[in-house]
């Protein structure tokens, strides 16, 4: 277990924290996944393995005594734009969503069936209980949205709700909340506890928002020439930290 933390931490570093000074001492470094997701790298950790996309490929990666070993997982026909860990199930999404089942002794299971997604395209989503929460390209469009779905009997993913929002650039997931970046007017916050009435909560208009990150109790925005950070302990009552230029 040590030698595996110690891998996870020298991905970490080898990243070189994507630009940020990384003072491993505050929020920054409350997780790891902060500065290991792009678009084409995210990293999850299940049963002391890590799991990381990269490429066209799906690798896990254990520790054998003093070494680090890797295993291809999975390869699929195209990069693979976003991923989601939802309990044991792994869903990545390429050209199509695609699922894969986490065993216990951490290896990898194809669950064979493509997820009908409606010739969308998914930017980014995650995955709580079955129920997905995408951003997306609209059918046949360039136009993004933020939609709240569910898969049916015939693996077909039916909407539950669409946000109506005029610029979203980016979605975040905590708890029953979703944190949703409208690069034209801030970031909102939703209750999703139940996805058939997601329920706004806050409305954040300090910032204008490219990109945001969850880490811990934090917020973390990413505009144009300033990240932003805001304390969310208390979801009532979202407060600004700092701005960092």
């Amino acid at each position: 277990m040590k030698q595996l933390l110690l891998f996870y931490l020298i991905i970490l570093l080898s990243y070189g924290c994507f630009g940020f000074d990384c003072p491993y001492d505050d929020y920054r470094n409350d997780r790891f996944d902060i500065f290991l997701n792009t678009r084409y790298s995210q990293a999850f950790v299940k049963y002391d393995k890590m799991y990381v996309t990269k490429g066209n490929s799906f690798v896990t990666y254990g520790t054998s005594g003093n070494s680090v070993t890797n295993q291809e997982s999975a390869q699929l026909s195209h990069p693979i734009l976003s991923a989601c860990l939802d309990n044991s199930v792994f869903y990545l999404y390429s050209d199509r969503l695609k699922s894969y089942t986490v065993n216990t002794d951490g290896s990898v299971s194809n669950n064979s069936s493509f997820i009908n997604t409606n010739n969308s395209e998914i930017l980014k989503f995650f995955v709580k209980d079955s129920i997905f929460f995408t951003f997306q390209h609209t059918q046949y469009s360039e136009d993004k949205e933020v939609q709240i779905l569910e898969i049916d009997q015939s693996d077909n993913l039916n909407t539950t709700a669409t946000f109506d929002l005029l610029a979203p650039k980016d979605i975040a997931l905590q708890n029953q909340y979703i944190f949703i970046a409208d690069y034209t007017n801030g970031i909102y916050v939703y209750d999703v506890s139940n996805p058939y009435n997601p329920i706004k909560i806050k409305h954040i208009l300090e910032v204008t928002s490219n990109q945001i990150e969850l880490s811990g109790n934090h917020l973390i925005s990413l505009g144009e020439n300033m990240v932003t950070v805001f304390d969310i302990s208390d979801i009532n009552n979202i407060k600004k930290i700092e701005d960092i230029l």
